[in-house]
């Protein structure tokens, strides 16, 4: 069962949204530690170029996964928590997925932006 959760989690980072053609991740690091009661520590290192004004990006986590076996009675649902960023962000939940809005309102990001996620899963 851990190892389908941490299969799952792992081609779910590998899920960046990126908006078409106004930035391109120049670098994206990720580092896990496994705890001993099944938790992981993620840290995320997304390193950015923009081409247009942008006030940041978003990535989206997926935690909610419908039963391998195909019915929807048995989701697998993790859990999210001790979000931080390096930056000014907001989180939304909506149909299964995470999304943590990294940027600020206020400011226009610089050309290069590095952006660093931490959460535990």
């Amino acid at each position: 069962m851990t190892k389908k959760i941490v299969s799952i989690f792992i081609l779910s980072m590998l899920m960046l949204c990126i908006w078409a053609g106004s930035f391109e991740i120049e670098s994206y690091d990720i580092a896990i530690k496994a705890n001993k009661d099944g938790r992981l520590d993620i840290t995320e290192t997304i390193d950015v170029r923009f081409f247009e004004e942008s006030h940041g990006i978003y990535r989206d986590i997926q935690y909610r996964f419908d039963n391998p076996n195909g019915n929807d009675f048995d989701p697998i649902v993790a859990e999210i928590s001790q979000v931080k960023a390096n930056t000014t962000f907001k989180t939304d939940k909506e149909n299964g997925i995470l999304r943590i809005i990294l940027g600020d309102e206020d400011r226009i990001a610089n050309e290069r932006e590095r952006y660093v996620i931490q959460y535990s899963y």
